[in-house]
């Protein structure tokens, strides 16, 4: 009984991931609060993800900061963008639901916003696990989008279910608070991790380590 509390036993290791990910999901969200660095801080994310799933490293703060400065700038001229035309999509949508609109402008925006946000999940994983310019990180982000549309809807679903709850269920959004705060986006990030290595690795040669370019997907 007593081995499981042992430091290397899988129950120790376990709650020692689950702590982990606390630590990250705290980290990920003060780091997130100007909202413009929220790009660098979620690249910072997946970055310490990665790790703890491709190699024996558990450390969390040390390699959080070392991505989110490291990748401040790649990261926050991706997010710039990204936030200008995710709060566009979400005006579009608010007036479409204060003013109405004929069925094609619904279509549009709806199918507008969902091919955007399906777009948006790779980007800045992406830019945490390769080095790559911009140009070519946008482009694998779509090529991956088309070519794994089913693991991109919901990794996109995922992102964004905490703000559409808060958009349409407030009350319900703040009795889940805990959630959020505690746990809820570093577990995201690290269940889309998973499936970001998965698409890549089926266009990734073998012989591309991480950090090189890649320019094949």
């Amino acid at each position: 009984m007593g081995n499981i509390f042992r430091w290397d036993s899988p129950f120790a290791q376990k709650l020692a991931m689950v702590g982990n990910s606390i630590l990250l999901n705290v980290l990920w969200l003060l780091c997130s609060l100007p909202v413009v660095t929220m790009g660098a801080s979620t690249a910072a994310l997946y970055y310490v993800v990665f790790q703890y799933q491709t190699s024996d490293e558990t450390a969390v703060i040390k390699p959080f900061f070392r991505a989110f400065i490291k990748d401040f700038k790649q990261a926050t001229l991706l997010w710039i963008p990204t936030l200008a035309i995710i709060t566009l999509l979400i005006l579009d949508l608010r007036y479409l639901f204060a003013y109405g609109g004929n069925s094609l402008m619904w279509v549009v925006v709806i199918v507008a916003s969902v091919v955007f946000l399906m777009i948006q999940t790779q980007l800045l994983p992406q830019v945490a696990r390769f080095e790559n310019k911009l140009g070519t990180i946008i482009k694998n982000a779509a090529l991956l989008t088309i070519l794994h549309m089913p693991s991109a809807f919901l990794m996109a679903t995922l992102n964004i279910l905490p703000v559409v709850i808060f958009l349409l269920l407030p009350v319900e959004f703040m009795r889940w608070l805990p959630l959020w705060v505690g746990i809820y986006f570093a577990l995201v990030a690290y269940m889309n991790g998973r499936m970001l290595l998965k698409q890549w690795a089926k266009h990734i040669p073998p012989e591309v380590d991480e950090g090189e370019e890649n320019e094949e997907q």
